[in-house]
């Protein structure tokens, strides 16, 4: 372990402390990297970098000598080079920031309430200040090379969003005067065993809410990993816990017991009678608990569906629950109709298929996902029972994309309608319309695909692009960027989903998972980067010539979070990227966006949300 304390922490010494020290780690080892001090900007960027920052500023960490003549903050993409070079040996890396991200004026220690933030730094600042080689610098003058890192496993926890601020409060037996957030990081901590990334995040934050309401203030911590699937590993550890999808569950002050899934999450409002119910958890359950009725802590109902998260009522309780605490929740039913599945042909596949979609829920409840129909015109999914193995097909599409599961037997029955459950999901999530009240209109976010050698943007919803034929080479794929402009006079937040055809849903394109734009700002997905559109080569073996990638945007007036969205592709390694592009981990490190406690200030925002949707095929030359 090696501290910097006040006037040890120079931009110099820091720097120092990731090249000399941290870098010594090797691929068995883990990193850790945390900040305690002020967060500010740098609103004079060099123009290079323009393309990387819609608000056209530096977020910084605030070295001990920033402020003098000739020295400097340590720029997000300074640090972000650093952890790049710490992670060649691919070692675990978490990164901790108690800091603002954002915002001007100086720490008053005499304040009840102070922030972790410094005056933004208006200096001009030249290229060569950065630590970036000349070959480095030369690129990004020329622009003929998009900004890459190397990739490595990082997971960033930080203080609050970048347009927010760190509060430090006078608060614990000692009441001494402390940062919010790593006094609840703290707290979280000292429960028994080990937590996830994504359980630390949501303890913490929670912690931070509460003690913050308090005093009629807010702030709300970040997570932001790479790749998504990571913020299952276990704190400062690296092996990947086994977790199940599930939602959280918290109290808010205004609206009462809600989760952290809405409407852009695809979970659906009541309808008549019917609603979502879910089963609820300890916190600090197991994997196997969700299959266990016995553990579950009571249940509750969906009263109403908000963009980034639903509202709830607690329909039974043999445990009373702790509105100072935040439990687990999964989903047992859900409004009707769920998708129907048509199941055909042996009867004894049939009847083993028919008997697991009864019982696939907890407590052997039938699936909240599919239900069985009688009539094969009614199924938008069909369970083919032949030949002692069961086959899975969409409506429209009798391509062998789902690998058969072999023999008639009841747990492969189980896997079977799991398969089907997942791709309901899948269909569910893309078939999500805007609603018929959202104030969003389609020409508020302008979302452009440029393909390479291409001036303008397709203006079509279904487009077909053949992979390049170069003369005595490998054809390439066809591969474009993406870029998000905000034309209207609201600030908005985006996202894009990406539904693959082996019934996977991925979000890559942002680091954070979405992008904040204010009115007039664009925002290039991944950073800008080329987005190749290949078709898997476990299907170019099974003589496949064609795929298809839907790319969902989603626009909304509150801040959510899309990566509760996000599922594996079936009967594939595991997966979430698909080599569309060579990610650039914390390339923009504290420049994010991500869940805030919702402050609902009127009804008008509850269904204030936009989607639009493009069809990509990409096609291989005959």
């Amino acid at each position: 372990m090696k501290t910097l304390f006040n006037e040890k922490a120079t931009r110099d010494g820091i720097i120092k402390g990731f090249r000399e020290h941290l870098s010594q780690a090797n691929s068995n080892d883990v990193v850790l990297f945390y900040y305690s001090g002020h967060g500010s900007q740098e609103n004079n960027i060099n123009k290079v970098f323009l393309r990387f920052e819609p608000d056209k500023k530096n977020e910084t960490l605030y070295c001990y000598d920033s402020s003098e003549p000739g020295k400097w903050h340590l720029a997000d993409k300074e640090l972000a080079k650093l952890i790049s070079e710490v992670a060649v040996k691919n070692p675990h890396i978490c990164v901790i920031l108690d800091c603002c991200h954002s915002g001007g004026g100086v720490k008053d220690p005499s304040l009840e309430v102070v922030e972790r933030r410094a005056a933004d730094d208006d200096r001009p600042r030249p290229l060569e200040s950065y630590i970036f080689s000349a070959k480095e610098l030369e690129s990004l003058r020329s622009g003929s090379k998009k900004w890459e890192l190397p990739q490595g496993r990082n997971i960033l926890m930080a203080a609050c969003e970048p347009h927010d601020t760190a509060k430090e409060l006078t608060i614990g037996d000692e009441k001494q005067k402390r940062g919010i957030f790593t006094y609840s990081l703290l707290k979280a901590l000292e429960r028994p065993g080990k937590l996830t990334y994504r359980e630390l995040w949501q303890e913490t934050k929670n912690t931070v809410s509460i003690e913050l309401k308090k005093i009629s203030s807010s702030q709300c911590p970040q997570l932001e990993v790479t790749p998504p699937d990571h913020g299952n590993l276990l704190f400062l550890d690296g092996a990947i816990a086994e977790r199940p999808s599930y939602f959280t569950v918290r109290h808010d002050n205004k609206l009462g017991w809600v989760i952290d899934g809405g409407g852009v999450h695809g979970v659906q409002p009541p309808a008549g009678e019917e609603t979502t119910v879910l089963a609820l958890f300890d916190f600090n359950c197991n994997v196997n608990d969700f299959k266990d009725p016995n553990k579950s802590i009571g249940q509750a109902k969906v009263t109403k569906v908000l963009p980034q998260l639903s509202q709830l009522e607690i329909i039974s309780n043999s445990k009373n629950l702790s509105t100072g605490s935040i439990y687990k929740a999964i989903t047992i039913a859900v409004p009707l109709p769920a998708q129907g599945v048509y199941i055909e042909g042996d009867a004894t596949g049939v009847k083993l298929a028919s008997q697991a979609i009864q019982s696939a829920t907890m407590g052997n409840r039938p699936s909240a996902y599919i239900r069985k129909v009688e009539n094969r015109d009614q199924a938008q999914l069909y369970l083919q029972c032949r030949n002692q193995e069961y086959s899975i097909q969409v409506k429209g599409d009798n391509r062998p994309l789902v690998a058969p599961i072999q023999g008639f037997t009841l747990d492969n029955a189980k896997l079977a309608i799991e398969r089907l459950e997942h791709i309901a999901r899948w269909l569910t999530i893309r078939e999500l319309p805007s609603p018929p009240a959202s104030r969003i209109q389609p020409n508020d976010i302008e979302m452009e695909l440029l393909f390479e050698g291409e001036n303008t943007s397709p203006i079509e919803k279904e487009i077909r692009r053949e992979y390049k034929k170069p003369q005595n080479g490998t054809p390439q794929p066809p591969k474009c960027t993406i870029k998000l402009t905000n034309n209207s006079h609201k600030t908005l937040y985006c996202t894009i989903l990406c539904f693959t055809d082996r019934f996977a849903i991925v979000a890559p394109f942002f680091e954070a998972g979405y992008v904040r734009l204010e009115p007039g700002q664009w925002a290039w997905a991944a950073d800008g980067d080329y987005i190749k559109w290949s078709i898997d080569p476990e299907l170019m073996q099974l003589g496949i010539r064609e795929t298809k990638d839907v790319l969902k945007l989603i626009v909304s007036k509150s801040e959510f979070d899309a990566r509760l969205s996000l599922q594996d592709a079936l009967d594939q390694p595991r997966c979430l990227y698909r080599g569309l592009f060579k990610q650039s981990p914390l390339n923009r490190l504290m420049n994010r966006a991500q869940t805030r406690s919702p402050q609902v200030s009127s009804s008008e925002t509850y269904d204030d949300w936009y989607t639009q949707q493009v069809i990509l095929t990409s096609v291989l030359p005959t």
